[in-house]
């Protein structure tokens, strides 16, 4: 017997649909729906499409591993975590001096014939007979922020009372590196830290 199919506006003719079953592999065990929930059916088409882009539902129809609400907050987390890595300021600093330091030579270009750097994070009203009147080059690896003191001014003269420090030799900004500076050059006896100059 011939079934005769009848073709509705333009749609070819159904077909009968066989069915393929697959024998599952010992590992593939059919995960159980999760309870409170029930699968509702994917549309089929672009919105479809998109959903299996953005990875609201797997390949298949299914539910991916990890609802999507996971996987956004975590690509929000490492983007967050990129973004702040990249916020911070790479300087190719050329002095060897540590974070939230000042460093002074005795000699230009960061050396010093001993070996030595002097490195303070606080003010120094009174600089060590070594470095006194030596200074060369000077670095500012101040920490930065609202409220910090982070420039730093060099005076000529130790602050004693009823000195204020006298003549300032140089001053630094923060992240400043200056290899040398001919007017400041073996002048510096104290510093202190300010919010500007």
């Amino acid at each position: 017997m011939l079934q005769r199919h009848r073709r509705r506006r333009g749609r070819a003719p159904r077909q009968a649909a066989r069915e393929v079953v697959q024998q599952p592999e010992p590992g593939d065990l059919p995960r159980p729906p999760l309870p409170g929930r029930r699968r509702l059916p994917v549309p089929d088409g672009p919105r479809r499409r998109l959903r299996v882009v953005l990875g609201v539902v797997g390949q298949a129809g299914r539910r991916p591993e990890q609802p999507a609400h996971r996987l956004l907050a975590r690509l929000s987390a490492v983007l967050i975590a990129a973004g702040s890595v990249l916020a911070v300021p790479a300087t190719a600093n050329a002095a060897p001096c540590p974070s939230g330091s000042l460093c002074v030579w005795r000699d230009v270009n960061f050396t010093d014939p001993e070996g030595k750097v002097f490195a303070s994070s606080g003010d120094d009203e009174w600089w060590e007979s070594w470095i006194a009147d030596e200074d060369s080059s000077w670095a500012n690896h101040g920490i930065s922020g609202p409220g910090i003191k982070d420039h730093v001014i060099v005076h000529a003269e130790a602050i004693q009372w009823p000195s204020d420090g006298g003549e300032r030799t140089i001053c630094l900004a923060p992240g400043q590196e200056v290899a040398h500076n001919a007017d400041a050059n073996d002048r510096g006896d104290a510093h202190v830290w300010a919010k500007q100059f």
